[in-house]
């Protein structure tokens, strides 16, 4: 069973590799523990791949990559900065 954190937010999105985009979330600090790189989080229901976690004064922000598959089959492909999401960890 996983922790689950509706107050996590999409910060900002730009280009990954190759067709990919990279998106940024932010977490409270306290849950920091439970997101590691190359660790897996769940977000909006997809399963996803942790690319880096980086601690800031207030929080604690960590990317993804998203490919064309996924943003297609997702809510990923409209997605914006700012939208609140449902993230689970473990």
């Amino acid at each position: 069973m996983g922790i689950t954190s509706t107050i996590g937010r999409n910060a900002t999105y730009g280009s990954g590799s190759a067709d990919s985009k990279k998106f940024t979330f932010s977490l409270p600090t306290k849950l920091k523990a439970y997101v590691a790189s190359k660790g897996s989080v769940t977000i909006n229901g997809a399963s996803l791949t942790v690319n880096n976690v980086e601690d800031k004064s207030e929080n604690t922000e960590f990317s993804i990559n998203i490919i064309p598959h996924t943003q297609e089959k997702t809510t990923f492909g409209a997605a914006s900065i700012g939208d609140k999401i449902n993230i689970e960890i473990d």
